[in-house]
């Protein structure tokens, strides 16, 4: 194998335990094991203290037990058997955890070297290589902070604390409406976090060069406090159910505004009558029942019908989404976010006959919160109908 991407280094570290085991000797598994658990703990997106000295266990694991690698003829080269671990790559790993140390998580992929070396490279005159990189790498740089700091401005984003404003000369607490204003009123949007600012002027148009993911999660907060610089994102369709999910609808919906019965005709759901006559009381009785965060939770999804196929209730049309978009967090880093999904509940149709409901699971009990209690407790596993939104 001369070429190997990384893509087909993933692929070796998925199968290659099962594919020696039980043809060499524990030992050399063992080895082969404890390389592969260096280079995941390495690649973690976070590094506490704790997997660094895991980092360091796997590595010394792997020279304790790598003995058996050479009686069984594996370390080889182009004219056979190698006697001897002087491989160059090898010794770099002893600087990996102090490197970490040092400069933060490594973090580099094919694309990041495509981008600030290769193509540098290939815009000069085949001369000098590294005084030009570095020169056009600093000159991107300062374009980057330039437009960061543009961005910035334009969202409104303040860094310093606000002045108050000055008391009248009288006393009174009234504001001359005629005089010019010299000091900096308090500002309504407070950021905290890199990821927060970042997330914020993505919002209002900045572009780093690279894709941005949307944070639902930043969303759902500053509609959740009304905050102006979301006004355009009214009526609001962005909400945090819970501390790791958020969802998002957009603007408008699918099919606006169509009566009750159309809509369970359309979606084949004689019983939505009832489900929601039936959702209706039950939100009413758990008004008062709330969590520890001061919301309310549902514990139950779906089950036997009380209410009659006749019910008459209080909305007689809905607004329906065939799709919504779900965002998490990562499960072992749950201040990850991850990308948004796309959930579809699209009614039967040419392309799909009987609908396209894409499953999710949802967690019915309130004792337990995801990701921390993993799939433990009570989960029940249901078919998105629609997205609908209430209109009496």
């Amino acid at each position: 194998m001369k070429q190997v991407t990384g893509r087909e280094h993933r692929d070796i570290q998925r199968y290659i335990i099962p594919v020696i085991a039980d043809t060499v000797s524990s030992l050399f598994v063992t080895a082969i094991r404890a390389l592969l658990d260096f280079h995941y703990y390495a690649q973690s997106n976070v590094i506490s203290k704790d997997i660094c000295e895991k980092i360091e266990g796997s590595l010394q694991l792997f020279h304790q037990n790598k003995e058996a690698i050479m009686t069984a003829g594996a370390q080889r080269g182009k004219n056979g058997p190698i006697p001897n671990w002087f491989i160059p790559k090898l010794e770099f790993l002893q600087s990996v955890v102090l490197n970490i140390q040092y400069n933060g998580v490594a973090i580099l992929t094919e694309n990041a070297h495509i981008r600030v070396v290769k193509d540098p490279a290939h815009s000069g005159n085949n001369r000098s290589y590294e005084s030009q990189i570095c020169r056009h790498l600093d000159r991107v740089d300062k374009l980057n902070n330039f437009e960061l700091a543009t961005a910035i401005r334009r969202s409104g984003v303040e860094f310093r604390e606000p002045r108050p404003l000055p008391s009248p000369p009288d006393g009174s607490d009234q504001e001359d409406p005629d005089e010019p204003e010299t000091f900096s009123r308090p500002v309504d949007m407070v950021v905290v976090s890199t990821s927060e600012l970042l997330s914020h002027i993505t919002a209002s148009g900045y572009n780093s060069g690279t894709r941005q993911q949307t944070d639902y999660f930043y969303r759902a907060n500053l509609l959740s406090r009304g905050h102006l610089a979301v006004s355009s994102l009214i009526p609001a369709r962005t909400y945090q159910s819970t501390k790791n999910t958020v969802y998002h609808l957009s603007r408008d919906a699918s099919f606006k505004r169509l009566p009750i019965d159309e809509i369970a005709t359309k979606f084949t759901l004689p019983d939505l009558r009832p489900a929601i006559a039936d959702f209706i009381n039950y939100v009413r009785k758990i008004d008062n029942v709330r969590d520890s965060e001061g919301n309310t939770y549902v514990t139950h999804v779906g089950g036997h019908r009380w209410a009659r196929q006749d019910v008459q209730i209080p909305v007689t049309h809905l607004e329906v989404w065939t799709k919504l978009r779900l965002q998490t967090t990562a499960y072992h880093h749950p201040h990850n976010i991850l990308p948004a999904d796309t959930v579809n509940a699209g009614p039967p149709s040419l392309e799909f006959p009987h609908g396209h409901f894409d499953p999710v699971i949802v967690n019915i009990d309130q004792g337990r919160s995801w990701p921390e209690s993993g799939i433990s407790g009570k989960f029940s596993v249901i078919q998105v109908v629609s997205g609908t939104d209430f209109f009496c």
